[in-house]
């Protein structure tokens, strides 16, 4: 949380210097650089930008002790973030969960071959 903390600070840094300067600058004068106040909102966009993903992977992982196991995998942080905490596609990416979890379920409850014909499993054996 402190990094979201700090990231929010240097945003609103950069739009206080961005405000000073505007406010500062005398009629009549031929105005402040363009260029350095643009990428200055475009910093303290960029850190914003930065502070909300943050957010948003904290929200994703506070919940993932509430989900169900075979649904934590929707918290990593590689998932897409949208206007939404878990993506656009969230209904489509509980079908693929949860086919694949059925499909790893189905093989893992089948039972192994049988030894071959004539052949025992390994077994110590007592000499």
């Amino acid at each position: 949380m402190a990094s979201i903390q700090r990231a929010i600070i240097k945003a609103g840094t950069a739009l206080t210097q961005l405000a000073e300067i505007l406010l500062t600058t005398p009629p009549g004068t031929t105005g402040p650089d363009l260029g350095k106040l643009l990428t200055m909102n475009a910093d303290a966009v960029a850190l914003l930008g930065h502070a909300t993903n943050q957010l948003s992977m904290h929200r994703r992982q506070a919940i993932k002790p509430f989900l169900n196991k075979e649904y934590a995998t929707l918290c990593s942080p590689q998932g897409p973030v949208t206007e939404f905490l878990f993506g656009d596609e969230l209904q489509s990416q509980l079908n693929n969960k949860k086919a694949s979890n059925k499909i790893g379920n189905t093989m893992a409850s089948e039972s192994p071959r049988p030894p071959a014909k004539g052949k025992e499993p390994w077994k110590n054996k007592p000499k």
